[in-house]
């Protein structure tokens, strides 16, 4: 199995994240990337090096992402709601 290349600035970015706070399990799951290359990652990189311009725009996407997934979850629930709803107002 072909393993997946990560450029620096994603790497750096995923350190940042974890030195302000977040799990590396939540990196992890949220952007696919094994425990293993994560704490490789952490180990290797300075956070006080890191862009803060760079960083802010990193969080605001990972805000963002776990923002989207909640929306496109309430969106299923109330498709399958409107689905229940029809039914029951137009039996076969």
């Amino acid at each position: 199995m072909p393993t997946k290349k990560y450029t620096e600035k994603f790497k750096i970015s995923l350190a940042y994240l974890h030195y302000k706070g977040t799990p590396k399990q939540t990196l992890c799951d949220d952007f696919g990337v094994s425990i293993a290359s994560l704490s490789r990652w952490i180990k290797g990189y300075d956070p006080t090096s890191v862009d803060l311009n760079e960083a802010a725009n990193i969080l605001q996407m990972y805000e963002l992402k776990k923002q989207k997934a909640k929306l496109e979850a309430e969106v299923l629930a109330l498709s399958k709601a409107i689905k229940l709803f029809n039914s029951d107002l137009n039996p076969v």
